[in-house]
């Protein structure tokens, strides 16, 4: 997967990336993703880090992948994992 990120970010940005995947925003209506972008953050204020951006892909898979650099990182979860 790490491959396939990479080829797609240098080659097309990463709007394709997002759409390619079917990355979301966590919904403010869904108790468990707030929390989720909450643990991020408060993960990431412990390091002394800038907090990533957190991507969601509906799909009933159990992954967790990162991609990017400090402040440009996101991490991407699938919703099996909350599920």
């Amino acid at each position: 997967m790490r491959a396939m990120l990479r080829r797609m970010s240098v080659a097309n940005g990463a709007a394709l990336v997002r759409d390619q995947l079917g990355l979301r925003a966590a919904r403010r209506d869904d108790l468990e993703e707030l929390q989720l972008g909450h643990l991020v953050d408060e993960m990431a204020l412990a390091a002394g880090m800038p907090a990533p951006t957190l991507a969601l892909i509906d799909n009933k898979a159990c992954n967790v992948a990162v991609f990017g650099e400090r402040s440009g990182a996101t991490i991407v979860v699938t919703r099996g994992v909350l599920d």
